[in-house]
């Protein structure tokens, strides 16, 4: 586990959570029956962060030491045609 990984599961995992809990509450007043609250964002948000945290680790193992990517070190460049 490198530096680099760390700073990037870390940055991952905080996105993953504000986007949660910010879809979360958005979508609340669209669905009535919902009836979400910042607090019950807030555990969806941490469920999904979790779930972030468990699929960087799972990269560690599959993908590159320095992202928390999965297959990370199979991405092809690919040129634009003149």
């Amino acid at each position: 586990m490198t530096k680099g990984f760390i700073i990037d599961a870390a940055e991952r995992i905080a996105w993953t959570a504000i986007q949660t809990f910010v879809g979360a509450l958005l979508a609340s007043p669209v669905f009535d029956s919902l009836g979400i609250g910042w607090q019950d964002a807030l555990k969806v948000a941490g469920f999904a962060a979790l779930a972030s945290a468990l699929k960087g680790l799972l990269a560690l193992n599959i993908g590159s030491d320095n992202t928390a990517q999965l297959g990370a070190d199979t991405y092809t460049n690919v040129e634009p045609v003149a």
